[in-house]
């Protein structure tokens, strides 16, 4: 049995390139799938809907080289509106492996060096 079942992110690549993430970040992981709705009738039956959902990782976090050229690397991601191969190491060493692309605001603080996004696609699976 494991003992560590959560914890700081290990490692996080975004299109072969590594970056830092910030101790005591927590990103969200969720697999694409589906999302159900329930909903009763008059009568008492309950029936369903279920939607397509896409991968996500949200509250991304990493530290920014700006002599590494990182914020420009991840504007282009964002610019382009392609999908990048994504890997996420967790600190319990369950990795995550995907094809995602970075969805909404993109920001860099200046006072702290981070970079803060979420990540979209079709695929992020368990490896």
């Amino acid at each position: 049995m494991k003992v560590i079942r959560g914890g700081d992110i290990r490692q996080f690549k975004l299109n072969g390139k590594e970056f830092d993430v910030p101790s005591g970040t927590a990103i969200s992981v969720t697999p694409q799938g589906f999302t159900n709705t329930y909903s009763a009738s008059g009568n008492g039956n309950v029936s369903g809907t279920q939607v397509r959902i896409p991968a996500k990782l949200s509250g991304v976090q990493v530290s920014i080289d700006n002599s590494n050229d990182d914020y420009n690397f991840l504007c282009d991601i964002r610019d382009k509106g392609e999908f990048v191969p994504v890997t996420i190491t967790l600190a319990d060493g369950t990795a995550w492996n995907g094809t995602l692309g970075i969805q909404g605001d993109l920001t860099y603080a200046s006072d702290t060096g981070i970079a803060a996004f979420e990540m979209a696609g079709s695929k992020l699976e368990q490896i």
